[in-house]
């Protein structure tokens, strides 16, 4: 997904519509730990800064924000309300 010619928002949009449902697939029917999500976010994090040329030493809260990436904590927790309330 690098693409040396897209801007930041174009390559965010793309893990909005690729990476992330990927990464969170099937997450609301399992129980995760706090250390398994964290492990979740620094992947999302890698991720990111993979698609967009950084080096790993970036820091990921202030690239989140920037690029308007929700947590994956957030997106697992949106899950499991949609989970219970379509059952």
């Amino acid at each position: 997904m690098l693409y040396p010619g897209a801007t930041p928002d174009v390559q965010a949009y793309l893990y909005k519509c690729i990476c992330q449902p990927t990464l969170t697939y099937g997450l609301e029917c399992m129980s995760s730990t706090a250390i398994q999500m964290r492990r979740l976010e620094s992947v999302q994090g890698r991720l990111i800064k993979q698609n967009l040329g950084l080096s790993k030493l970036s820091h990921n809260t202030a690239l989140l924000k920037s690029l308007n990436i929700e947590k994956i904590e957030y997106i697992v927790n949106r899950n499991v309300l949609s989970l219970y309330n379509r059952s």
